[in-house]
């Protein structure tokens, strides 16, 4: 039997994803100092206190990375259930509809599609303000 050999780009791509999900998951159970926490010197390189450095404000770099990592995986996931659920639910009526419905909905996805994808996702922000569920959407 000929078995197939697994990319390396995905292997190295599922290694990547899954770091930052455990990072992700670790961020809520434990932080090494509270994210508002400036206690550690301005600036500093990285040591046993602090173990990525921290900033020109004295706040945590490995706090601040580690609450990124779960904001990061929350919109990434968020955008691609958001996507599922429009895509799967215009798809379903698209396809059960006459023939009439295909050619417009088409004709809507074609300008959609043609319509820069951050102009948009700034548009969303824009009008319904800054949050993780616009932003979310925004990124879909």
């Amino acid at each position: 039997m000929n078995a197939r050999r697994i990319p390396l780009s995905l292997v190295v791509g599922a290694l990547l994803v899954g770091v930052l999900a455990l990072i992700a998951l670790v961020s809520l159970a434990w932080l090494p100092y509270p994210i508002e926490d400036t206690s550690g010197g301005r600036l500093e390189g990285f040591s046993a206190d602090h173990l990525l450095g921290t900033d020109r404000l004295g706040h945590d770099l490995a706090s601040r990375m580690m609450v990124g990592a779960h904001i990061a995986l929350i919109v990434g996931l968020g955008a691609v259930a958001v996507a599922a659920l429009i895509g799967v639910s215009v798809g379903l009526v698209i396809a059960l509809s006459r023939p009439w419905v295909d050619d417009v909905a088409s004709a809507l996805l074609d300008v959609l599609i043609a319509f820069p994808t951050l102009l948009l996702a700034m548009l969303i922000v824009a009008g319904f303000g800054a949050s993780l569920a616009t932003v979310t959407v925004g990124a879909r």
